[in-house]
């Protein structure tokens, strides 16, 4: 049976305050790499738009979505997949959620997803097929967390430490989770860490979101 193997948690340097490396040398690296696709996860968050330099909001999510169509264009023609995704982080936490199967028009019309919290965001998204996982959920604490408003968990990140991921791991499995890995890239040394094996090729977010549902990894 062939597989199709996607690491859906990377940042670009053109979108992320933290991002090292760029989007097209990223395409590039994880090809290479044996990858066949990537979802590109940049930060969306209060203080990082607050940093971006621009007089309105479409302006700001140009800059945020930059890394992806950058990306997106190195790797036409290639049979290279380039999804969408994003890093979100809520107003007053340190909690990060990945966030897959939206698109350029959600990201316009819905603005300042940063002050709605999780389940206020969840509510927003009730309707649509969007997936939150919850990323590197015991790096920072070893506090447990509640399953409410997720949809599943990165149960491995290629930037945490093995008691992590086993926690985050048994988390998943405990409370009936989708479970995704990622290498959480910023740097060159951090790619291809991570990821997931997918039993068909996902070529857009909709897809990405089918494939993750059936949970069939």
């Amino acid at each position: 049976m062939q597989s199709y193997k996607y690491d859906l948690h990377i940042h670009t340097r053109e979108s992320s305050m933290c991002g090292g490396v760029y989007a097209a040398d990223i395409v590039q690296n994880y090809r290479s790499a044996g990858y066949d696709g990537i979802a590109i996860t940049d930060h969306y968050f209060d203080y990082g738009f607050s940093c971006i330099k621009a007089n309105t909001w479409d302006e700001k999510i140009d800059k945020l979505l930059s890394g992806y169509k950058t990306a997106k264009k190195a790797a036409q023609g290639t049979g290279f997949s380039v999804i969408l995704g994003m890093e979100l982080r809520f107003e007053g936490s340190l909690d990060d959620y990945l966030v897959y199967g939206f698109d350029e028009e959600f990201l316009r019309e819905h603005r300042k997803l940063y002050k709605l919290g999780l389940c206020g965001f969840k509510e927003l998204i009730k309707d649509k097929d969007i997936l939150v996982f919850r990323a590197h959920p015991f790096r920072l604490s070893d506090e447990p967390i509640s399953p409410c408003c997720l949809d599943g968990v990165e149960a491995y990140n290629g930037k945490d430490s093995d008691q992590a991921n086993a926690r985050a791991e048994s988390f998943a499995r405990e409370h009936g989770l989708i479970m995704i890995s990622g290498s959480d890239m910023h740097n060159p040394h951090e790619a291809a860490r991570g990821g997931v094996i997918l039993p068909a090729r996902a070529d857009d977010q909709h897809e990405l979101v089918r494939l993750l549902k059936s949970n069939i990894m």
